[in-house]
């Protein structure tokens, strides 16, 4: 079986037997084609899933069943374009499935697939599923669509603190510090400049080597450091986008399910999973815990991609909670860094 999750930062791709046992894994750059365009995110897609079955030992051929959870798989039209994208890849003699990635993040803790999903990494994007197949999407396209979190929107948020801590329009925050000395730069002023005139600040590494390059990944963390040392402008970043995380997990909860009934909201993602003790998620269990009372908040262990393998499990056989937690205890877990 093959397990797929295409974020927007980074695909990682699984190959397992039928029964659970890990064969093989590939990794590559962000599959989302809303970020990296169709034609390089499919090549980031294929190449994951070729490391995986090279690893493995294993013609791709052979694939019993593959499930795929994309990024940017939000509704009809960027499905169709989803499709376009694995048709290339996959074998047309195998069944596949493509599913929004935040469909993997629930699986991980709700077998039956009914309840919210919300990813936090690169981006954010939010999905009630309901039973028989029914999903509804809460924002997911950025700003314009009412999100305000993920890497990107926290990066942006530090960047904007800082430059007005420099400019004495804010107040002083370590994140002043912390940033210049990330981009190797005397003052926040150098670093806007270096990224108007075009230096890469993005998931990935920028490939002109004439300019500097910063990767977005690398500011959430020092986000954390930071707010972890005291800093009231780092943690107030961290408080608002845990407790905007519950905002949206509650809307998703009270528009599509009857009122005070237990539904599963699970969370994952680079920004929560790996920061599992943070303030950001103790606000988000909080907030939501006020606002949802009767939602069971789970942030899971393991990584996304697992729960592509336990999708592609379930259509090869029956699946319950105790079988699914038993599959689970063989599969690696995120290693937190909170």
């Amino acid at each position: 079986m093959l397990g797929v999750d295409a974020g927007g930062s980074k695909t990682v791709a699984v190959v397992s037997s039928p029964d659970g046992e890990l064969l093989g894994e590939g990794e590559s750059l962000g599959g989302n084609y809303q970020g990296e365009g169709i034609g390089p995110a499919t090549a980031h897609i294929r190449e994951a899933v070729f490391t995986a079955f090279q690893k493995a030992e294993i013609d791709f051929s052979r694939i019993a069943v593959g499930v795929y959870g994309v990024a940017g798989a939000d509704g009809p039209d960027e499905f169709a374009i989803v499709e376009s994208m694995i048709k290339t890849i996959h074998p047309a003699s195998s069944p596949y499935v493509i599913v929004n990635d935040a469909a993997l993040i629930l699986q991980l803790a709700a077998v039956d697939l009914v309840g919210v999903g919300m990813v936090c990494g690169t981006g954010t994007n939010c999905m009630a599923f309901g039973p028989g197949g029914k999903r509804w999407q809460i924002g997911g396209m950025g700003f314009a669509s009412g999100d305000q979190a993920g890497g990107l929107w926290l990066g942006t948020l530090a960047l904007h603190h800082a430059s007005r801590a420099e400019q004495g329009r804010g107040p002083e925050t370590g994140l002043l510090d912390a940033l210049k000395k990330w981009a190797g730069v005397g003052s926040m002023a150098e670093l806007i400049s270096n990224i108007s005139a075009g230096s890469a600040i993005s998931a990935a590494s920028g490939s002109d080597p004439e300019k500097p390059a910063y990767r977005w990944s690398d500011v959430p963390p020092l986000i954390f450091e930071v707010a972890d040392a005291g800093d009231e402008v780092a943690r107030s970043l961290l408080r608002g986008m845990g407790e905007e995380l519950a905002v949206t997990a509650a809307a998703a909860v009270r528009k599509h399910f009857a009122p005070g009934t237990p539904v599963a909201v699970a969370v994952g993602g680079s920004l929560v999973q790996k920061q599992r003790g943070s303030l950001l998620v103790e606000a988000l269990a909080q907030k939501l815990a006020q606002l949802a009372p009767a939602a069971r908040l789970t942030v899971p262990f393991h990584p996304p991609v697992y729960g592509a393998i336990l999708m592609g499990m379930a259509h090869l056989t029956a699946m319950d909670a105790g079988r699914q937690g038993e599959i689970l205890e063989r599969f690696p877990v995120v290693q937190p860094e909170v």
